[in-house]
């Protein structure tokens, strides 16, 4: 019972690594469509209020 409990926790940790690193990847990608695209200012909440 143990070792299957531990098994589903590691199952989980993994399952959200991915899911972290893709959503990660999925907000760099934005921003550098962002920066292509010239609405950077847009993003970057620093660059709103230096105004």
């Amino acid at each position: 019972m143990k070792h299957l409990l531990f098994s589903l926790v590691r199952e989980r940790c993994i399952i959200q690594q991915l899911l972290m690193f893709s959503l990660m990847r999925c907000l760099q990608f934005g921003e550098l469509l962002c920066k292509l695209a010239g609405c950077h200012t847009a993003v970057d909440p620093e660059a709103n209020t230096q105004k």
